[in-house]
């Protein structure tokens, strides 16, 4: 605990922009609240977000399919995400 914070360990963050193609990765502690499901083999983490957002996309459509509550919103209440439609290109 710092600062009144709970800190689960360290770990990496990835941001990428789909319109212009940048991306950014940083590393730092991990709030003590993210809970992830996602798994990534660690040799599949590269420049594009590809590997994660197929990885997000299971994990939306098995909560949708669950009907079970996944994400917080804004308001911090619990929700089934939206799965997002389009081509995976």
């Amino acid at each position: 605990m710092e600062h009144g914070r709970q800190w689960a360990g360290s770990g990496s963050e990835w941001q990428w922009c789909n319109q212009c193609l940048a991306y950014e990765h940083t590393s730092g502690l991990v709030p003590g609240w993210w809970v992830s499901d996602l798994q990534v083999p660690e040799a599949d983490l590269r420049h594009d977000p590809a590997p994660i957002e197929a990885a997000r996309q299971d994990a939306l459509k098995r909560a949708a399919g669950a009907g079970g509550p996944t994400l917080p919103d804004e308001s911090g209440k619990r929700r089934v995400p939206e799965v997002e439609s389009g081509s995976d290109t």
